[in-house]
């Protein structure tokens, strides 16, 4: 309300946009952060009456009250660590994650956005493959391959829709299979996937940066996103 008073008796919409455009990103790397870090009580408590003094005080949105204690490199710690692909609910949310990036980048590049609809992840690196089979050359070690299985960096973005179970079997078992899946989605992210040669483990820790680099882009708290 106070953004829409200061909006309107500056004759414009600047001042509501630029609440938008850094309050509600602050509330989605808070939550993201909660999601990941699980926080004691005293610790969400404290987000939440240092957000509520934000709502109140729109110059005060990104000034600080979340890189005070270098929460956004905890926060990428976290998602770095995190195994996503272990869970239902760890894939509910790098859904999430990968589908608020994606959608980032192709507002970025000017691209449309796909119409809503339910979305899920397909591990790139499957989490069973037939023995003597391309993936067991590319990931000798299962040492590593339990390293890098559930980590976001192995998650692609897909279109949720039922796939056969002759469908799912070969795309699990080809990498050149996933491509052809891969360059059909919407999302850039995932298109993206299809210019990689290979799926070996300098493969995904490259896509694992890629992703934490993004993190940077669009939860920021910078002097920038202060102009």
């Amino acid at each position: 309300l106070r953004a829409e008073e200061e909006a309107a008796s500056n004759g414009g919409g600047s001042s509501l946009d630029r609440y938008l455009e850094e309050f509600l990103p602050l509330v989605e790397s808070w939550t993201l952060w909660m999601a990941l870090t699980r926080p004691s009580p005293m610790q969400r408590h404290a987000r939440v009456f240092s957000l509520l003094d934000a709502m109140d005080d729109v110059d005060s949105v990104g000034a600080g009250i979340f890189a005070e204690e270098d929460e956004m490199e905890n926060l990428k710690a976290a998602m770095d660590e995190y195994e996503f692909g272990a869970s239902a609910g760890g894939k509910r949310l790098a859904a999430a994650i990968l589908k608020r990036m994606s959608t980032h980048l192709m507002l970025e590049e000017k691209k449309g956005i796909p119409d809503g609809g339910d979305v899920s992840v397909d591990f790139i690196l499957p989490s069973k493959f037939a023995k003597g089979s391309e993936w067991e050359k590319q990931w000798p070690e299962e040492e590593q391959r339990v390293e890098w299985m559930n980590r976001i960096g192995n998650l692609a973005l897909v279109s949720s829709r039922p796939r056969s179970r002759t469908a799912r079997k070969t795309a699990d078992s080809s990498w050149e299979q996933k491509c052809v899946d891969f360059k059909k989605e919407p999302w850039l992210l995932t298109r993206q996937l299809v210019e990689l040669d290979g799926w070996d483990a300098a493969a995904v820790q490259d896509q694992q940066k890629d992703i934490l680099s993004l993190t940077d882009l669009v939860w920021s708290f910078g002097e920038g996103s202060k102009q």
